[in-house]
């Protein structure tokens, strides 16, 4: 599955006709298949609908996709609270089953934002000032490396990332450890 943007205006802008036409007139469109998930929790309550459709006579260029089975779209509604919020985002996929669209779209997402709050929190990334050349993507580098030996630290147990940074601050045998799992 790979997320639609709008730096792929063609791809973009087809499955973004195909779904609003779909969805004004579904009979046209047996092939679509659509699915909702509801999450509660933390003070959230977050509605999905998920739509796939295995159509690709419309697209000029499907067979240049090795593995295509066809696109989706996931309209999502947040209410936190009184606030509520809306979004629409589009996908090219293998997948064959909506269901299957849906959990791989959630696992996607959580892992995309697990990294990036893991990476913010921890390393505080986004307050970083290093803007020249090729120093931000080498940092970005740097810091992945950091963060998955970190993750692979077994002690102490349940240490949070930032924790562990810090014993490396203060223990070399600890750091060491970390270094040696960078380079295996």
């Amino acid at each position: 599955m790979l997320s639609l943007k709008e730096n792929q205006p063609t791809l973009y802008e087809y499955a973004e006709t195909y779904f609003k036409d779909a969805l004004e007139h579904p009979q046209w469109y047996p092939e679509m298949t659509s699915c909702e998930t509801v999450d509660k929790g933390h003070g959230r309550i977050g509605k999905r609908t998920y739509y796939l459709s295995s159509d690709l006579s419309g697209l000029d260029n499907a067979a240049d996709w090795s593995g295509l089975a066809g696109f989706g779209m996931v309209r999502s509604h947040v209410t936190v609270g009184e606030v509520e919020s809306s979004e629409i985002r589009y996908a090219i996929t293998s997948l064959k089953r909506v269901d299957t669209f849906a959990h791989a779209w959630r696992k996607h997402w959580a892992i995309e934002n697990g990294l990036h709050y893991c990476l913010d929190v921890s390393f505080n990334e986004d307050h970083s000032r290093i803007r020249k050349d090729h120093a931000p993507d080498n940092l970005a580098v740097v810091r992945h490396f950091a963060l998955s030996a970190l993750k692979q630290l077994p002690e102490p147990k349940r240490a949070s990332i930032k924790r562990k940074r810090k014993i490396c601050a203060y223990d070399l045998h600890y750091l060491s450890s970390a270094i040696d799992l960078i380079l295996l």
